[in-house]
């Protein structure tokens, strides 16, 4: 990638211990196959997730630099509300919702997002964006943003996730 947030191309080459990370938090209550970038592993791999996501207790304090990069990012999805682990929880259920998007839409890449008109007005200018797929500039941040955000308003369920991909790669609906 080029032109892009200072933290994208790290985050990206990040995936194996990004992945490692969701293992530990998700992986022990996962039936087999567990996290084999599937589209089927999304429904359990989502169930288990969100029921971890936990508020951050309030008052306390955000620690940026104790949080994934693009956490630090003006333009990226910042979640105060949500404890530090489920920060991190949420940074490796998008690593592994791209993973298994790259994996099952041949074409699909990664990309930096730019809009040629307003660059300057263009929420996700910079950023680390999936290209290739049924919707143009997949961000993956705004997506965890919809889920988290029904996690918060407890109108969550176990497909939430899988919707997202359904979404993104052109099935929703089938």
């Amino acid at each position: 990638m080029t032109a892009g947030a200072p933290w994208a191309d790290g985050w990206i080459s990040d995936a194996p211990a990004r992945l490692a990370r969701l293992r530990e938090q998700v992986g022990a209550g996962l039936p087999p196959p567990g996290l084999d970038r599937t589209e089927a592993s999304l429904v359990p791999v989502w169930s288990s997730a969100r029921r971890q996501f936990t508020h951050r207790a309030p008052g306390a304090p955000v620690d940026p630099t104790a949080l994934p990069a693009w956490f630090t990012d003006p333009r990226a999805w910042r979640p105060r509300w949500w404890d530090d682990r489920t920060v991190w929880l949420a940074d490796g259920l998008m690593g592994y919702l791209a993973e298994t998007l790259l994996h099952h839409t041949p074409g699909a890449r990664w990309g930096v997002a730019h809009d040629e008109q307003d660059p300057e007005a263009y929420v996700h200018e910079g950023q680390p964006v999936l290209l290739g797929l049924a919707q143009p500039d997949v961000h993956l941040w705004t997506g965890m943003a919809i889920v988290a955000g029904r996690v918060w308003e407890e109108t969550d369920d176990d497909h939430d996730l899988a919707r997202l991909f359904a979404h993104w790669t052109g099935r929703a609906g089938t």
